[in-house]
């Protein structure tokens, strides 16, 4: 029987193909071993890719995770810095209530501040002449009641978010400013240059973060609000108005007052006779400080708000930059600076030789450091002319040791 089969076998084997058939059937069969090979290849590296995004994913939404607790943990802390900075804001308002509430007719040290008033009248022919005739600052000014204290303000163009509109319907006064720099400003005398309505030099005064404020405000309709303020609040000899710009020279410079307060401005020597501008008396810092009679000694803060007249304010001011106990708080507006002819970068290098350190107000984030002044320019770059962020408020200070970053 197996002999019949194997002569069967060999019968089969010797038909035309079929060798050929099996041949390509065993080369198939090995292709398709191949390939199953290599489909378990590729099934492994996708396993191992899936496994590995898998392990990305998980470590990105752990990272989203962590970013978001940081930033709901920022909001909460920024939450809380601004309940913190209104509570302080609403108990600075309701002192300066109190203390106007309370002014005794004849305060302690009367014979001094009648003594600094009659100085005044002496030194300044501005504030003898507005207290000679106080009415007239009544004529084109309105008047508002804030935090117990009369508030006179020009007549100009108000429209709602302006600063008289602020003032007269909003009760609007510089609280944020006034608590932002409250720990450097408190001392014996501080001067306030370009005073405006008085709405820094008055509330200091009454706060007891000076004993004194010596007040210069060049625009005629502010000046005379600023001393029907000071009367009809108590504080002749106590804040000491004098209509003068600061400048870099001694004589008269041409003055824009616009179309509302806060906006005034000194224009540069090309401006000059440019329509609508008046001619105003203008002083160096030193000599204004000689003619009033301020001991620098006792000068702790000096607050400089020119519309961008700053430069020319530290360049006539070489006798009181040396008292370097003395702290400035001044605007920095490159727009307002190149108007004023100033190069902003130059304004920076003049804060670097005579100050050591500065604090932005108004740094991004809120993040109020003392920093070394060498590196004003770079930290101010986030301000520009065209951009978001225009201006900011500098503190500028002198640490005799160290340096703080």
């Amino acid at each position: 029987m197996a002999a019949w089969i194997d002569r069967i076998l060999e019968t089969v084997m010797r038909l035309p193909g079929l060798r050929r058939y099996l041949f390509e059937l065993d080369r198939s069969r090995a292709r398709l071993a191949r390939a199953e090979a290599s489909l378990a290849n590729v099934r492994a590296r996708g396993e191992q890719k899936l496994a590995a995004a898998g392990a990305r994913v998980t470590a990105l939404e752990a990272r989203l995770d962590r970013e978001r607790a940081r930033r709901h943990a920022r909001q909460a802390l920024r939450r809380q810095r601004d309940d913190d900075r209104r509570l302080r804001e609403r108990f600075l308002l309701e002192t300066l209530e109190r203390r106007a509430a309370s002014r005794p007719p004849r305060p302690a040290g009367a014979d001094e501040t009648r003594d600094a008033h009659d100085a005044l009248l002496e030194r300044s022919a501005s504030y003898r002449d507005a207290c000679a005739q106080p009415a007239e600052a009544g004529a084109g000014t309105a008047s508002a009641t804030v935090a117990g204290l009369i508030w006179w303000i020009p007549t100009d163009r108000r429209k709602p978010g302006h600063l008289a509109d602020r003032i007269l319907t909003s009760g609007w006064l510089p609280l944020r400013e006034l608590q932002a720099t409250r720990a450097l400003a408190v001392g014996d005398t501080m001067l306030d240059i370009g005073a405006n309505v008085g709405t820094t030099a008055i509330p200091r005064v009454l706060l007891g973060d000076a004993r004194r404020v010596f007040a210069a405000e060049p625009d005629p309709a502010n000046y005379a609000c600023l001393v029907r303020n000071v009367l009809d609040n108590g504080l002749a000899g106590r804040v000491m108005p004098d209509r003068v710009a600061i400048s870099d020279a001694d004589g008269e410079t041409a003055f824009l007052a616009g179309d509302q307060i806060g906006v005034g401005r000194l224009l540069a020597s090309e401006a000059a006779g440019r329509p609508g501008t008046i001619a105003v008396a203008c002083r160096t810092l030193d000599h204004w400080v000689e003619a009033m009679g301020i001991d620098l000694a006792r000068v702790a803060f000096i607050k400089s708000d020119t519309q961008g007249w700053e430069a020319r304010v530290l360049a006539g001011a070489a006798g009181v930059l040396s008292h370097r106990h003395i702290v400035w708080e001044v605007e920095f507006d490159p727009k307002l600076l190149g108007r004023a002819g100033d190069d902003p970068l130059a304004f920076c290098d003049l804060v670097g030789r005579h100050f050591s350190h500065f604090i932005d107000l108004r740094a991004p984030g809120g993040a109020r450091h003392v920093r070394p002044s060498d590196g004003l320019a770079g930290a101010l770059s986030y301000i520009t002319v065209e951009g978001a962020r225009r201006y900011t408020d500098l503190l500028l200070l002198n640490i005799r040791h160290g340096r703080a970053g």
